[in-house]
């Protein structure tokens, strides 16, 4: 299934069906979008969710990830973010493009 990513309605589409995102969720999917199948670091999506790389928690990072993750999920089926265990995140390859 290959996502549509629209950041000017700040939604995904895909599967005829529409899922809002925050503006957050966008920025870290766009970046996933561009970077095409690269592991982005934890630091790097706190630079990209506008949180300050010194002092962030890295549970709630977590957390946001998971939380993007489940609505994913449950809106079209399928895992698109994979954890890169002591590295980071990376989208699962070609599955969201940019509108």
């Amino acid at each position: 299934a290959s996502l549509l990513l629209d950041p000017t309605r700040m939604c995904l589409i895909g599967d005829y069906k529409k899922l809002d995102v925050s503006f957050p969720e966008m920025k870290i999917l766009e970046a996933f979008a561009e970077t095409r199948n690269q592991i982005l670091s934890h630091d790097e999506i706190a630079r990209i969710m506008g949180l300050n790389i010194t002092f962030y928690d890295p549970r709630a990072l977590e957390k946001s990830i998971s939380r993007l993750r489940g609505k994913i999920k449950g809106m079209y089926g399928t895992n698109a973010i994979q954890s890169i265990r002591g590295h980071g995140y990376r989208l699962v390859r070609g599955l969201i493009s940019t509108a």
